[in-house]
């Protein structure tokens, strides 16, 4: 993984992944994926917002085209419970049409912080919440929060944070095999 700072709050990732198995096919093969991210303090304010491209090619010599976009932000209120209202948006790419020669599907290579539920991961993915964060006293920490989810492309599954599909469209996981480097026999 290459990184490097460019000023304060931006900072750029490139990071090249060749794997050998997938549970889901399309994420078997090479990709490269670059994020730029941004993200500050400014008094009451945070915000931390992410945008990834992923280029490549599967196993199955499909072209990768993914992206992800990521916004999380926040203000904190006056008051004693230190009360903090606060939105976040995470998108990732679905695949629309698993008989062509793209592979749209996005492979999150990490978290961003957390994902809304455990069971949910970025591919092909729309995940929207906002909540209220209070601290009525040192020890405690209450959070309220109301979070939507739909897909992106009805012609894509759902697939947990792994990648592996848990509902919809199937596509076979297969093992990338290299040709053996033994000479003849």
């Amino acid at each position: 993984m290459n990184s490097s700072r460019c000023p304060k709050n931006l900072r750029q990732v490139w990071r090249h992944t060749d794997q050998e198995a997938a549970r889901v096919s399309d994420f078997i093969g090479e990709r490269d994926t670059y994020s730029l991210r941004v993200a500050a303090k400014k008094g009451a304010l945070t915000y931390d917002v992410e945008a990834m491209l992923q280029d490549g090619e599967t196993a199955a010599g499909q072209d990768v085209e993914a992206w992800f976009v990521g916004f999380e932000g926040g203000y904190q209120l006056p008051g004693a419970w230190k009360p903090r209202i606060g939105a976040r948006v995470d998108a990732g790419s679905g695949d629309d049409d698993a008989s062509d020669d793209k592979a749209q599907g996005f492979d999150a290579l990490w978290g961003r912080g957390q994902s809304f539920t455990t069971e949910f991961g970025y591919t092909n993915m729309v995940q929207a919440g906002l909540n209220l964060n209070l601290n009525p006293i040192p020890r405690l920490n209450a959070n309220l929060g109301v979070t939507t989810l739909r897909r992106l492309s009805r012609d894509d599954g759902v697939y947990s944070l792994a990648p592996a599909l848990i509902r919809g469209r199937r596509r076979r996981a297969i093992s990338r095999r290299r040709p053996s480097h033994h000479g003849p026999r």
